[in-house]
């Protein structure tokens, strides 16, 4: 995915994805990891349970949605 070629790292969400249009637009996702370089102390260069997306109604209806903002919870 696009993760994946912005970081060069795998990207995995092992939970499920949701869609709330209220109060605003957005993606939720659980577990979520983004795989550390080889030989890290960490397997994880990043590990959340939940991370927030945020999207454009607009942008999304045309089919050309884009996610600007990613927030993680307890990362």
């Amino acid at each position: 995915g696009q993760i994946e070629a912005v970081t060069g790292r795998e990207a995995t969400i092992a939970g499920p994805v949701r869609f709330a249009l209220l109060p605003r637009p957005a993606f939720s996702a659980h577990d979520v990891r983004v795989a550390s370089i080889d030989g890290a102390a960490s397997r994880d260069l990043v590990a959340a349970p939940r991370a927030h997306l945020p999207v454009s109604l607009p942008r999304l209806l045309t089919g050309k949605m884009r996610v600007t903002r990613v927030v993680l919870s307890d990362p």
